[in-house]
This record gives structure tokens, C-alpha cells and sequence, in this order.
């Protein structure tokens, strides 16, 4: 499938898998799934890949046309209607700010400053894909339709998340220098 869809313009959807997932029963996925094209590729000694995808859009798998030897569908594209301006440029400056903090208390060295430049889709989405919440949560933000609404449950969680950080800092002494003996 990865070598289909290496060649430029191509494009692959990738949905989530329901769990409890097994090879007989490929079927049990979410309906909402990214498309996206293959920003970087590479080929593992074991013959497998591992593959940066950057999404275009969003899709609802309307059926299956085939199985093997993987799935292949047909979707229909969901608009992603953008926000007004000004709201678009609050939460724009609310999720940087928040995500800074995040990345910040995390240790995780995000750049913000290159984040302002991306176009209000593309931060709301990357921001979604890059923090530490579940694959179900992650899901639950794709699936919706509204991007500002998208941006405020995701500006929600950030702050859960951040408070979540704060507890584990204000007792960061009490952590037993050896965690396998509490």
C-alpha cells in the first residue's frame, strides 16, 4: 500500500481501528478518518515502513470496495468550514499560548513562535495530533465538523492537561528516587 501511494499527488485515508480489533474483523473502524499525503518515508531492514503523513482533509468512509490485501473505500470529503477572522485569531492566540505552557511544563521544546504562521486548520489539527491525550479523544476531536468548536474542546483539554502538569510539579519532591520501591 505505502509504495501505491509514494508516488507525488497520491493520497491514502487513515482511519482508526475500534478495539477489540483482530484480522478477521478489518471492519470495526471509525467512519471519520484523515487523507493525507506521504511527507517522509522510510523503509525499515524488515521490509515494513514508517511514514510521516500530512493531512489534507477529513473523510466519512461511505463502504468498503475491497478488503485485500488492504482495505480500500469509498469516502466522501467533509468540509472543514473556517471560522470569522476575529474568532479565528483568538483561538489562535489562546491555543500557542496554552500549548506553550504545555510544551513548557513538559519539557517538550516546541517552537511556538512558528506555530502563528501556520493557517488556523493546519495549528488546530497538528496541535490535536501532537499532545498527550488518548487515541479515543483524538477521534472524538476529528470527528467534529466545527473547527472552532474543535479549537475550544481542544483548548479545554490543554488546560485539563495543564493542571493535570502543575499537580505532578507541586509534588514533584515527594517522587521516591527509586520509583520500583513507593
Amino acid at each position: 500500500m505505502v509504495r501505491k501511494v509514494l508516488d507525488p499527488g497520491q493520497e491514502v485515508g487513515m482511519a482508526l481501528l475500534k478495539q477489540p480489533w483482530n484480522r478477521q474483523n478489518r471492519t470495526q473502524i471509525f467512519q471519520v478518518g484523515g487523507m493525507g499525503k506521504i511527507a517522509e518515508c522510510l523503509q525499515l531492514e524488515n521490509g515494513k515502513f514508517d511514514v510521516l503523513l500530512k493531512g489534507t482533509s477529513r473523510f466519512k468512509l461511505i463502504k468498503f470496495l475491497r478488503h485485500s490485501p488492504y482495505p480500500i473505500g469509498k469516502v466522501e470529503i467533509l468540509p472543514e468550514p473556517q471560522p470569522h477572522l476575529e474568532q479565528a485569531y483568538r483561538l489562535t492566540s489562546s491555543l500557542v499560548s496554552s500549548f506553550g505552557k504545555l510544551s513548557e511544563m513538559a519539557t517538550m521544546n516546541t517552537k511556538t513562535e512558528m506555530l502563528e504562521d501556520l493557517d488556523f486548520q493546519t495549528l488546530v489539527n497538528s496541535i490535536c495530533s501532537s499532545i498527550n491525550i488518548s487515541d479515543y479523544q483524538k477521534q472524538l476531536l476529528l470527528e467534529m465538523n466545527d473547527l472552532a468548536h474543535r479549537a475550544d474542546n481542544l483548548l479545554k483539554i490543554i488546560d485539563d492537561l495543564l493542571v493535570q502538569q502543575g499537580l505532578v510539579e507541586r509534588f514533584h519532591h515527594l517522587r521516591p528516587k527509586n520509583p520500583f520501591y513507593n
